[in-house]
């Protein structure tokens, strides 16, 4: 039998788990054995005695003293990318990675929208009960069919950004290799980010965290965007350095930004972006895998019948 260990949380509970499991592997009982945790403590007691785990987290102690583990899966988009444990060739490694793409791509829409519409003032005139239209009327707002919207990433998620602004907007993108079956106004390599920034008026970031995409946004690239120029970051929160992104938006060396996600989850309530003018900040909700538990859970499944076909 294939000893499977699922680490649970309230959205990702026993019970769910188990509808999937009925209506994706009907004799599942007979193939597999299932232990389901609810902590990391408990998880890190058992895992040493499975072949595969579902986690939400990886943890560097766990890959070490693991050498049954023949499969992982990740319920999060990308793994750190000073995980040390990803130098394993012997285990394979899955993630959620492009199954909340849409949800993803509405998200970047809808704060596009609150950015350019200067939408995000109405709550501090509603705390005030402040009926005030100065602030709309004074400063230049423009149709989103007027901006370039810049993504930063093409991956499957980026891939999913261009589509749903393709339809009214000029889009351009920026990646390490070209990507000829996107839709794109223009296409930049990796070498001409300072090009790219110089055209973009909404910059979108949909990069995985490495080594060489650490802070890859800081003073620079924003010195380079301009002062009518907007940021979302919907991928990791150290791809910005946060310290140059609110020295930006106090200079209004940028205009705005959206962030769903920061270098510290959560955010302490002293960390000094909760008071930075022009931010909005979201709670890591974009592609938050609670969204999409159902389609997680089923790709989780399917991933067990393709790596483990000669048991199931």
């Amino acid at each position: 039998m294939i000893k499977t260990i699922i680490q649970t949380n309230k959205y990702f509970n026993e019970g769910f788990w188990l509808k999937a499991f009925i209506n994706n592997m009907p004799n599942y009982q007979k193939k597999i054995f299932i232990q389901f945790v609810s902590n990391k403590n408990e998880f890190m007691e058992n895992i040493i005695n499975f072949d595969v785990c579902f986690t939400f987290k990886l943890y560097d102690e766990l890959i070490a003293q693991c050498d049954k583990l023949k499969m992982i899966y990740l319920g999060i988009s990308d793994p750190d990318y000073n995980f040390e444990g990803l130098n394993r060739n012997d285990i394979k490694l899955f993630t959620s990675k492009g199954l909340a793409r849409r949800h993803i791509a509405e998200y970047c829409l809808a704060m596009s929208l609150i950015l350019v519409k200067n939408l995000y003032i109405v709550e501090t005139f509603k705390s005030r009960r402040k009926w005030e239209q100065t602030l709309f009327l004074d400063y230049p707002i423009k149709m989103l069919s007027d901006y370039f919207i810049g993504v930063l990433g093409l991956g499957v998620v980026g891939n999913e950004i261009v589509n749903i602004f393709n339809s009214n907007c000029r889009v351009i993108g920026c990646s390490k290799t070209s990507k000829p079956y996107i839709k794109l106004h223009r296409w930049f390599s990796e070498t001409e980010i300072g090009e790219f920034l110089k055209y973009t008026d909404i910059l979108i970031i949909s990069l995985p965290l490495r080594s060489d995409t650490f802070h890859i946004i800081n003073k620079k690239q924003f010195d380079i965007m301009g002062k009518n120029s907007f940021l979302i970051n919907i991928s990791r929160g150290n791809l910005i350095n946060e310290e140059d992104l609110i020295t930006a938006l106090y200079g209004n060396t940028i205009r705005g930004a959206a962030i769903d996600v920061t270098s510290e989850e959560p955010l302490s309530k002293n960390s000094k972006l909760w008071k930075t003018p022009n931010l909005i900040i979201t709670p890591h909700i974009a592609g938050n895998i609670n969204l999409i538990a159902n389609e997680i859970q089923e790709d989780f499944i399917e991933k067990l019948k393709i790596n483990f076909v000669e048991f199931l």
